[in-house]
């Protein structure tokens, strides 16, 4: 049992994905993703298209009006995969650097689960260390709160507008609820299965009617300012809550915090003396993301620094040299480079992650292979 925030930091996330899923194509109808998500009480679906692979959250069918006549294509966002063996603080920091949800789970070129934010903060349950911070330190605040007399439609729109997903509901600026994005989505964005008589399928609808009171969480997970994030963790998981509210101790709302402000605890920190990891050629259409290239990089560099204790950096680039289709075709070089040895390895395939997937396991290949022929170890040649 992982007793400290180090050791789940260096976790791998095999033992924490959800497997529930099904697969969406960009074709499908938003109703379809609605269904799936009401019914694993899941936030996010996985999207695929060919090679790439993404997702689709509740807040995004937040701006969908009619879902069984909107496709998801415009909706979901590709994302590069993970696999099953990367670290729980490579996974946070990936979240918060592309400021996403989740990544889909890739094993042997097939999708097979997913990873959240969500995952993550329940791998915080019963974390000793966390009785001694603060919720100070990691609410957000000042945060927008809505009057119980507010319209369900103020709250979406604000939603919308700010990128929230919550939303503490007060009356007489005491806290008495929250309203959710999967709150409003579940009770207004149903599919519409049949259209009365005389009416137009153009027809302006109000599709959001009635005010916060009759969709809100009337029983929101709260903890007082004074508390610490071990008594946040606890609370959200044991009631199973998306959010907690910070209130002080006449009930008034201070800050609000979600999984987003509690993955900083466990993401790999940047370090001064990490390894340099340059990838150039790298192009916004190639859905890889760099950072979990870069920590595969240093994972692998750091098993074999017993043999190559001294390496200064590693350089990655990228050639796509022909395209078929939907598919292209890559060469990748790695050029390790170290004050007594330079080396370099070489990768070419069909798609960006089984070249990269190739590349590390040949660099792998490589760092071993070198203990046993040191004599193609760098040496400088003299000046003059």
């Amino acid at each position: 049992m992982v007793k400290t925030l180090e050791e789940l930091v260096n976790k791998e996330i095999n033992d924490l994905i959800d497997k529930r899923i099904s697969i969406f194509d960009p074709k499908d109808n938003a109703s379809k993703v609605l269904g799936e998500l009401k019914q694993t009480d899941r936030y996010e679906a996985v999207v695929s298209s060919g090679s790439k692979v993404g997702i689709i959250t509740v807040r995004d069918l937040l701006d969908i009006d009619q879902p069984s006549q909107t496709r998801l294509e415009g909706f979901w966002r590709p994302l590069t995969p993970v696999s099953p063996n990367v670290t729980l603080g490579s996974v946070a920091s990936i979240l918060i650097k592309s400021n996403i949800r989740a990544l889909p789970i890739l094993e042997t070129k097939k999708v097979t689960g997913i990873i959240s934010q969500n995952e993550l903060i329940n791998s915080l349950l019963g974390v000793e260390e966390l009785k001694k911070i603060n919720v100070k330190d990691h609410l957000k605040a000042p945060v927008i709160s809505l009057d119980v007399s507010e319209k369900v439609s103020q709250a979406r729109r604000i939603m919308l507008e700010k990128g929230f997903s919550h939303i503490p509901i007060t009356q007489s600026e005491k806290l008495v609820g929250i309203i959710t994005a999967k709150d409003i989505v579940h009770a207004f964005i149903t599919p519409i299965e049949k259209i009365s008589v005389g009416s137009r399928v153009t027809q302006k609808v109000n599709k959001f009617p009635g005010n916060v009171k009759g969709v809100m969480d009337s029983n929101p997970c709260t903890v007082n300012i004074k508390a610490s994030i071990f008594d946040v963790v606890n609370e959200m998981i044991e009631y199973n809550k998306s959010a907690c509210v910070i209130v002080d101790d006449t009930n008034s709302v201070l800050g609000v915090i979600t999984p987003r402000e509690l993955l900083p605890l466990i993401a790999i920190s940047s370090l001064d003396n990490e390894l340099p990891v340059y990838i150039l050629g790298l192009s916004k259409e190639d859905f890889i993301e760099k950072s979990i290239v870069e920590e595969k990089v240093r994972k692998i560099v750091t098993k074999n620094l017993k043999i190559h204790p001294d390496i200064a950096e590693v350089s990655i680039k990228i050639k796509k040299q022909q395209a078929s289709g939907d598919r292209a075709r890559y060469k990748i070089t790695a050029r390790v480079i170290s004050p007594s040895e330079r080396f370099s390895v070489d990768a070419e395939d069909w798609g960006l992650i089984e070249v990269f997937d190739k590349l590390l396991n040949n660099l792998d290949d490589k760092l071993k292979q070198n203990k046993r022929d040191p004599k193609k170890r760098f040496r400088r040649k003299p000046i003059g």
